[in-house]
């Protein structure tokens, strides 16, 4: 499957990745376009249409899942490139919390937490509000509280592909935990001698 994102941000491969690529970086504004429809929806219900609130929402979804495969599928693109800071191992150290926020928001147990928040939410509106209130608009300032953890989760994502090479939390490149091959060393006497 990474063959198929191998020229994802390359702008000179196709323009199916550039698209993919713009649809990733395109993932915060299309955070904070659905906390703004979101917030406007809870002060002027009646000026937000729900339909803009759904169309928010998928726009959304979507730039996430395509942002997901860019930062852990593909290369760095040349944008990607670009946004690295000059002084990244410095900024690194100084927000030491954001990039470990990144890595505990998208551990299995941190999603699972954050699943049973959403159902309390759930519940908590369904059983302070009736029907009525609900079709109404009530209960909007839910929606809020997964924004804020959305723009938490998407500026943490962002700001660890950038820095992601001074990353106290990843494992290293260098430190040769991996698993490596042994290569034998070659048999003379089978060596093609001409």
């Amino acid at each position: 499957m990474s063959r198929l994102f191998e020229h994802f941000g390359d702008p000179d491969a196709n323009r199916g990745a550039g698209w993919l690529a713009l649809i990733a970086h395109a993932m915060m504004p299309a955070t904070i376009a659905l906390a703004a429809v979101d917030f406007a929806r809870m002060v002027v219900p009646w000026l937000v249409p729900r339909i803009l609130l759904v169309a928010a929402s998928a726009a959304m979804f979507l730039c996430w899942f395509v942002a997901g495969l860019h930062v852990h599928l593909a290369r760095l693109c040349v944008r990607c490139m670009r946004e690295v800071p000059a002084d990244a191992p410095v900024r690194a150290e100084r927000f030491r919390w954001a990039l470990r926020f990144h890595h505990e928001a998208f551990r299995l147990r941190a999603l699972l937490v954050w699943l049973l928040i959403l159902l309390a939410l759930a519940l908590l509106r369904q059983h302070l509000y009736t029907p009525e209130e609900l079709a109404a608009g009530a209960g909007e300032w839910a929606d809020l509280v997964i924004d804020v953890y959305l723009l938490a989760a998407g500026s943490a994502l962002w700001f660890h592909h950038r820095h992601r090479p001074w990353c106290p939390y990843c494992p290293r490149w260098d430190d040769g935990d991996d698993q490596r091959e042994e290569i034998p060393t070659p048999d003379p006497a089978g060596a093609n001698h001409t």
